[in-house]
């Protein structure tokens, strides 16, 4: 039986960014570049409420607590689009 993928890095987040609606999954990515919700809202022409109702969601959908720990969850799991710049 393959062991997942998770086996050799324990300390990784285990969840699927599969759960994010693709607006949601949008919004993640900014924040894993480091952007505030301010920025996104200007970039994505939303309101800043919106931005912080999209983080609500995401957080309870991936079951996490913080800006770090989506950030550390984007890279995992989407290595080039939490590099800042692109």
């Amino acid at each position: 039986m393959a062991q997942p993928k998770y086996a050799a890095n324990p300390g990784l987040p285990r969840f699927s960014l599969e759960k994010l609606s693709p607006r949601e999954a949008e919004v993640a990515s900014l924040v894993a570049c480091g952007l505030t919700n301010r920025v996104i809202a200007d970039d994505l022409h939303l309101s800043v409420k919106t931005v912080e109702r999209h983080m609500e969601n995401i957080f309870g959908k991936l079951d996490i607590r913080s800006r770090a720990a989506l950030a550390a969850a984007v890279a995992f799991n989407h290595p080039a689009r939490a590099t800042p710049g692109d």
